[in-house]
């Protein structure tokens, strides 16, 4: 009973992941709750060992997995006070979700028919979410887009988004609605593309073990999320995807006339696909077009990345403080501050260290050695009752995704829930037979595994939990197919009871209370019009999540507020107060040290006191000094210099933001597209570029 409860747990857990964005979890609260679960269908998993005290397989991969999983927890120990440690405590606690994640599915899909089950409700999930693209592609963002040309605030509003007129944000809006491709329930294309991937791999592989009469029902599954996969336009997926179809083709050619016959058919249709996204307008020539220019941004990531595992050889920077790291090392000429490298080894080289990396090569070492020997044919399965819980757990999956959602602050399009209830038991039913009496091949679990590796090598997304998931989970059942039990004492299960348990409370004290209270008390603060009471409540809010920076800087803004209004030495004393433990918890942060330079600049333009000048420039060249080739903060910190009447260090640093403008590629990001904090604000307005250009030549 307490092994079909697990299952039922695993399915439901595995289900949920993809259906709420994970792209931020290092900033939101989007991941706390499945953190939470899995570490509580861990302690359920304890309790079953204890009981029967039974390990099926080798060790060697939980050792090799668990080592990786311990020098992400090390790293962000001990690195991660040197940038934000909210990001970094988030991260590891997804790491930790992951690793268990791995011990569950493996200890699980032992039995050949939850194998299967997984793999099908795996595959049942992908098409959903690919019929859904389809939809969104077709209709709702077609009907988004006519909203917002007829009504752009009301369809903002809708939307939960700020965006005054001619702001950035706006503009981001717009450019995302004019986007095609769809998302799902991805923030991101590319992580879209990357979590139908695998499973299109997966469902080919089985299609060509010859799963039986409804062969052509699994075809149309796999078209639907080929087609889906081929309208997101990731070009390293399509990469990704020849590769593994090439893996498959590789292993299955020698298999006789119809394993060569598959191959020849899978081709084709893979091409037929083609053809008709091409014919419907899903694919245009900037695909190909835009390839170089994609893979140059890509090198400039690495080459930052490289540069910063050179300065952190052995720890890394800690898991999550990638991006706050990133704006030291980025290239003038480099589009944008990214989040990851776009190549998970460097990513895991960069944020874990070596020990990282050694241990990640471990994990794909063991892994290759152990999958030289063919494992043993599974026996069909007598009965599908030991599926059940696996389906039932879906189906549960599949509606708790929506309270879920409502609780991290994301609510799944209902679309997905009619679409899953639909999709998801057609998907099943014609993988019942093979379910029930079919073959897995390992090779088809492998080369799912491939094409999302060298996807991840180009596309990123290792710390996107949505697609790290589906990896995950191939790597569990690949090493599943070692089906002999090997009995343990029963010490070693009430041990892991007693540490998953002590996990559980640290991790409620760590993450899952500071991450749900703290922004509820921050949304009460900032509707609450009595200063007194807004203070104290945003008080409560930095000392329920003290390694949050967000509460800290809300009241900085309210104290630099109310000293703009009062002008007292003792409320500018408390605006600084609120400075220093905003910094204390985010040592790296370039964006919140140039807000603060703002803030101190028209406070010294108000009031033009040495100690305004000083809080000024100091705020600026923290920033500055975390992003030493940004043409802008060079740019503004010139401006501030010049302000303050120090002439030859504002046409220095006016210089070399010139120079830097000269290298920058991207309009947008151009001084001459850009403006200035504490410029003036009447006509006629001047450009970052003019006031440089005026500040070089000595101009006032």
């Amino acid at each position: 009973m307490l092994t079909r409860g697990c299952c039922l747990g695993m399915s439901m857990l595995l289900v949920i992941t993809p259906l709420i964005p994970s792209e931020a979890v290092g900033i939101s609260s989007s991941g706390v709750v499945l953190v939470v679960l899995w570490l509580v269908l861990a302690l359920f998993m304890a309790l079953r060992y204890a009981i029967r005290p039974q390990w099926h397989g080798s060790p060697w991969i939980d050792v090799c997995v668990w080592l990786l999983v311990s020098t992400q927890v090390i790293s962000g120990i001990a690195q991660g006070p040197n940038g934000s440690m909210r990001p970094v405590i988030n991260l590891i606690w997804q790491w930790v979700a992951l690793g268990l994640s791995f011990t569950i599915i493996r200890q699980l899909a032992f039995d050949p028919l939850v194998r299967r089950s997984l793999i099908a409700v795996s595959i049942a999930l992908a098409a959903t979410l690919s019929v859904f693209g389809f939809y969104e592609y077709a209709v709702a963002k077609p009907r988004l887009r006519e909203q917002f040309r007829n009504d752009p605030d009301g369809t903002l509003e809708q939307a939960g988004v700020f965006a005054p007129a001619g702001s950035p944000q706006r503009k981001q809006f717009k450019d995302r609605l004019d986007s095609k491709e769809p998302i799902a329930t991805f923030a991101l294309t590319n992580s879209f593309a990357g979590f139908l991937l695998p499973w299109m791999i997966v469902a080919a592989g089985i299609l060509l073990s010859r799963p039986g009469r409804r062969a052509y029902l699994i075809a149309i599954a796999l078209a639907l999320i080929g087609a889906c996969l081929l309208l997101t336009k990731s070009r390293t997926a399509y990469l990704s995807a020849a590769a593994g179809v090439s893996f498959l083709a590789i292993s299955w050619w020698g298999s006789g006339r119809l394993g060569r016959l598959g191959v020849g058919l899978s081709i084709a249709a893979c091409l037929a696909i083609v053809v008709v996204v091409v014919a419907v307008g899903g694919l245009d020539p900037q695909v190909l077009s835009e390839a170089p220019l994609s893979m140059r941004y890509r090198v400039e990531y690495w080459n930052s990345t490289w540069q910063m595992i050179l300065d952190h050889p052995v720890l890394g920077v800690a898991p999550g403080n990638f991006k706050a790291f990133y704006t030291s090392y980025k290239l003038p000429q480099a589009s944008e501050t990214v989040a990851d490298p776009h190549n998970f080894l460097l990513e895991v080289w960069a944020t874990s260290g070596t020990l990282g990396l050694l241990a990640l090569i471990g994990v794909i070492g063991v892994s290759i050695w152990n999958w030289r020997k063919s494992p043993a044919v599974a026996k069909p399965a007598l009965s599908i009752s030991d599926a059940i819980p696996v389906f039932a757990g879906a189906a549960v999956g599949l509606f708790a995704a929506f309270p879920i959602g409502l609780m991290v602050g994301f609510f799944p399009d209902p679309m997905i829930l009619l679409l899953g209830l639909v999709c998801g038991p057609l998907v099943v039913a014609a993988l019942y037979p093979w379910i029930l009496t079919g073959n897995l091949p390992r090779t088809a679990v492998v080369a799912g595994l491939v094409a999302l590796g060298i996807n991840l090598l180009a596309a990123g997304g290792w710390s996107f939990v949505a697609v790290a998931q589906s990896g995950w989970l191939l790597l569990a059942v690949a090493w599943s197919y070692e089906g002999r039990a090997t009995q343990r004492h029963a010490r070693w299960g009430w041990l892991a009871l007693a540490t998953l348990v002590a996990a559980v409370v640290v991790s409620y004290v760590t993450y899952y209370d500071p991450v749900m209270r703290a922004p509820m008390l921050l949304d009460q603060a900032n509707a609450q019009p009595v200063f007194a009471r807004a203070e104290t409540t945003l008080i409560e809010a930095a000392d329920v999540d003290p390694w949050s920076p967000d509460a800290a800087m809300t009241l900085a803004h309210l104290r630099w507020l109310r000293w703009n209004q009062t002008r007292q030495d003792s409320h500018w004393t408390a605006y600084l107060e609120a400075v220093e433990l905003a910094r204390d918890r985010d040592r790296r942060s370039t964006t919140m040290n140039r807000q603060i330079g703002d803030w101190n600049l028209a406070a010294y333009q108000a009031v033009p006191s040495a100690a305004q000048q000083q809080a000024m420039l100091e705020a600026y060249r923290r920033s500055l000094d975390l992003y030493p080739n940004s043409n802008l903060m060079h740019a503004q910190f010139a401006w501030a210099n010049h302000l303050a009447g120090n002439a030859a260090e504002a046409k220095k640093h006016a210089d070399q933001a010139l120079k830097l403008d000269a290298r920058v590629p991207h309009t947008e990001l151009q001084l001459r597209n850009q403006a200035l904090a504490g410029t003036p604000e009447k006509p006629p307005m001047q450009s970052a570029e003019q006031l440089m250009r005026q500040i070089r030549n000595g101009l006032e």
